[in-house]
Formats: structure tokens, C-alpha cells, sequence
């Protein structure tokens, strides 16, 4: 979607275009644990974010964790949820 903004500088009229960017969604993953049973399972979590290189920012920024009120992992993997 695209729409366009009027901005008043001095006598002129500045216009600028803005571009609507759909957020898409990423699954982070954890390392996988290995139970009893022999059973693996890993945490994951889901997110959103505009691409890749935002997702491995944020993650950068926090060392490497996703610190939520929920849970706190180590970011292993990442996959583009597709809808």
C-alpha cells in the first residue's frame, strides 16, 4: 500500500511517499534437549519483525537470547513462518 504525506517547509509543499511494509513472522528456536525417553524437544518462539537482518539484530543485541516474561533461550535457529 502506498499513500502520500503533504509537509508545509516555508512556501513549499514537500511531499513524501510512504511504503506500508507487512510485518512477517519468524520462528526461533532453541536448543534441542534430549529427555529419558530419548525424545527431543526444543523451545521455540514466534515473532515479528521486517526481515531477517532485524531479527539477527535484536538477537545480536541481547547476546545471542531471547529474554521473554515467559521464557529465556539461546537462539539456535530461525525460520520464516509462511502463511
Amino acid at each position: 500500500m502506498r499513500s502520500e504525506l503533504g509537509v508545509v517547509v516555508g512556501l513549499n509543499i514537500l511531499k513524501i511517499s510512504l511504503i506500508e511494509v507487512e510485518m512477517k513472522k519468524f520462528r526461533l528456536f532453541g536448543y534441542m534437549f534430549v529427555d529419558d525417553k530419548k525424545e527431543g524437544t526444543s523451545i521455540a518462539k514466534t515473532v515479528g519483525a521486517n526481515s531477517y537482518a532485524d531479527v539477527i539484530q535484536e538477537i545480536e543485541s541481547n547476546a545471542g537470547w531471547i529474554t521473554e516474561t515467559d521464557c529465556a533461550f539461546k537462539v539456535a535457529y530461525i525460520e520464516e513462518v509462511v502463511e
